[in-house]
């Protein structure tokens, strides 16, 4: 075994970062196969908005707002007249943490929060100029929440959580409005299960005749009903593993449900199927790739189309399943800048506007590309070479990308690298200077070099946890040092950010 020698040098080194998630805005063609990304971490006011919850159209309107606002009285977010070219917008007067949103021949209705928790609604009639407008006393004497709103063509319906005086004094409430001026409390007889204020009303749809509703009872299992009136509520049976319901979409044939299950404990994504309008159901649990959760799910005459996140905790990524049939889904090739593992990113909303599918989330710019070697920041693993018997064990490749000194797609980008000779002894901290390149497939190569050492490596696509590796290091037997090959892996597969 031969021993390597010691070289201490200082320097400072930026170490891994961990970024915030961007908007995404993706636009297919008919059939959901070819996507492109409308919209990058760089758009302006897009780093402001780190994630897109809801998207909703009229005619060639489109609007698409995050979660939370930039004050109690102005939500971020993005409009289009087309579809295709989008302009990001601070939207005066309308809620600051959106619950919901919703339009019809009326107008655009907005739900949801100020940053002190107090229930905000606004109204618009031309998605740039809103106004906020109340609910009154009569009708609910203090709204302590609204979960949604949606719409048919004629009516508004929101879901709130309503206090009036007297016993059972807070309940889940329904309230409907023809124009989104006027608020009215359904009469709604409320189930046993739904006299609760910890119960709620979430969601609901139109299937051209009836809503469906979504709802949990106080401990959360949830409920689903059907109601044409708005007063009388047909409960639906739900298999009993079904631990939670985020969509559905139906045709006269077959009704198609989100939600997830309880695998041995653990949430699962599912898709449940009926074909009698909800007296059974199928339940649908293996898919083309690993789902942690579907956000929603829609179809046009020919497609579903199911959005969301897959992979696992830490290391999540936008999906799209399309399916002809509702039973055999695929999942759509997408655009490899938005597709990079990591925190909390997915698809959240999903609609076809006759030409398109439309789809809105989040992505992590720095998941991809040459910015995922700083996001990632440490990698480990063994090396061989075919000059020596021995082997170099890479305990710590750290590599820091510097975003503000690109040209075209190629970064200006350093390294340290420590390791082991033959797993045992010796170790060599350097720092390597050198550029790394990024190609239209998602791949990247790089090389640096130190003195008369050097690394290389490249990374197939952004899905890909390894590098392949070519280095030359330094040994007793040679300042030139040997010619070294083979691949490392992420250290910590992910930083955990919680």
């Amino acid at each position: 075994m031969k021993s390597i020698k010691l070289f201490f040098i200082l320097f400072l080194f930026s170490g891994a970062a961990v970024a915030d998630t961007n908007a995404l805005i993706l636009v297919s063609n008919q059939d959901g196969t070819q996507w492109t990304q409308e919209i990058s971490g760089l758009y302006p006011l897009a780093h402001n908005v780190d994630n897109l919850s809801r998207i909703a159209q009229y005619n060639n309107n489109f609007i698409t707002v995050g979660d939370t606002g930039v004050s109690w009285m102005a939500s971020l977010g993005f409009y289009s007249l087309d579809g295709v070219n989008w302009n990001s917008s601070t939207f005066q007067h309308m809620p600051s943490t959106i619950s919901g949103l919703a339009v019809n021949n009326q107008g655009w209705v907005a739900v949801g929060g100020d940053s002190s928790g107090n229930a905000q609604l606004a109204i618009s009639g031309d998605i740039d100029n809103w106004r906020f407008t109340s609910i009154s006393y009569d009708q609910c004497a203090s709204v302590k929440k609204i979960n949604g709103v949606q719409a048919n063509d004629s009516t508004f319906l929101a879901f709130i959580s309503c206090h009036n005086y007297g016993p059972d004094a807070t309940l889940p409430t329904l309230l409907t409005s023809t124009n989104g001026l006027d608020w009215f409390r359904t009469q709604t007889t409320l189930p046993p299960e739904m006299q609760d204020e910890k119960a709620s009303f979430n969601n609901a749809y139109w299937d051209g005749k009836q809503w469906i509703l979504f709802a949990t009872k106080a401990d959360n299992t949830p409920l689903l009903y059907t109601t044409s009136d708005l007063k009388t509520l047909t409960p639906i049976a739900l298999p009993a593993e079904i631990n939670s319901l985020q969509s559905i979409s139906t045709n006269d044939d077959l009704w198609l449900m989100t939600g997830t299950y309880n695998n041995a404990g653990n949430n699962a994504a599912v898709i449940l199927s009926s074909k009698d309008k909800g007296a059974s159901w199928t339940l649908q649990k293996t898919f083309p790739v690993a789902i942690m959760q579907f956000n929603k799910i829609t179809r046009n005459d020919t497609t579903w189309m199911a959005v969301g996140s897959g992979g696992q905790i830490h290391n999540s990524f936008p999906v799209v399943l399309s399916s002809k049939d509702g039973t055999n889904w695929q999942q759509a090739s997408l655009p490899w800048k938005a597709i990079g593992a990591s925190d909390n990113v997915a698809l959240n909303d999903i609609v076809w506007d006759g030409k398109r599918w439309i789809a809105v989330g989040s992505f992590d710019q720095n998941a991809t590309g040459c910015l995922a070697l700083n996001k990632i920041g440490h990698w480990v693993g063994p090396l061989s070479s075919t000059e020596t018997t021995d082997h170099i064990k890479v305990t710590d490749l750290s590599i820091s990308v510097d975003p503000s000194k690109k040209t075209n797609s190629s970064f200006n980008i350093n390294s340290s690298i420590q390791y082991d000779d033959d797993y045992t002894s010796g170790w060599m901290l350097g720092t390597f200077y050198g550029t790394c390149n990024e190609h239209d497939d998602g791949s990247i190569d790089f090389s640096m070099a130190m003195d008369s050492w050097s690394i290389s490596g490249t990374r197939k696509s952004p899905a890909d946890l390894q590098l392949a590796l070519n280095a030359k290091l330094a040994d007793n037997f040679s300042d030139q040092g040997h010619d070294y090959s083979g691949t490392v892996t992420p250290k910590d597969q992910r930083k955990k950010k919680r």
